[in-house]
């Protein structure tokens, strides 16, 4: 029911985009900054989900409808996904090896870029931007580019990227550009929220359980 209803928001908020789109509007929408205070973000017809171990929360619209385990470049890696048939979001997580010399090919930093670029690669083909910041104690990187296969051919992809410490995450919205440039999509990629990392040491960060 409630993604029903979301839906039926997203089709009017989408309309109402388009009409934003032709005098640039949306495009700034959808590039608009990532906010700084992730909890603090709403937007109807969403609810924050918060993974089952604490590692992270996000906006969704009625909790994932597909959780699983999936290979990225070799590595094993926990993801959700809620789909729309417009498009999907999702958000995955790993866990790297412990640091180690910078140059080897197991820092954890050379990692984050690796598979960051696989995952997006299981979408698209071509990067058209992909920029590095940092906030809230992590390291994030941001990629976005067309869709060149797959069930989205012809639509958008846009990955959020955080190193926390050893862990990995990737917030990723792919489908159509009404989907992908959306403001549900800028909400949920905006409130993606790492509990804890600003004021947690970062080799320690959420390195629960023994991990």
């Amino acid at each position: 029911m409630t993604k029903r209803i979301f839906t039926s928001i997203f089709a009017l908020v989408s309309s109402l985009l388009s009409i934003s789109a032709a005098s640039g509007d949306e495009s700034k929408t959808a590039a608009s900054a990532l906010t700084d205070n992730p909890s603090a973000v709403t937007f109807p017809g969403l609810e924050r989900y918060t993974d089952l171990h604490g590692f992270y929360s996000v906006l969704l619209r009625d909790g994932p409808d597909k959780k699983s385990q999936i290979d990225v470049s070799g590595r094993k890696c926990s993801e959700i996904v809620d789909e729309d048939k417009s498009g999907i979001w999702s958000v995955c997580w790993t866990d790297l090896p412990k640091e180690e010399p910078p140059f080897l090919p197991t820092s954890p930093r050379i990692l984050f870029r690796n598979l960051s670029r696989a995952y997006f690669e299981r979408f698209a083909g071509n990067v058209e931007k992909d920029a590095t910041d940092k906030r809230f104690g992590y390291e994030l990187r941001i990629m976005e580019g067309p869709i060149t296969k797959g069930q989205w051919k012809g639509g958008r992809l846009r990955l959020n990227a955080y190193l926390a410490g050893r862990r990995m995450f990737i917030a990723c919205v792919a489908g159509k550009d009404d989907w992908a440039n959306s403001s549900a999509s800028v909400a949920f990629l905006n409130s993606f929220e790492v509990p804890g990392a600003a004021a947690s040491p970062k080799d320690e960060l959420n390195l629960r359980n023994g991990k």
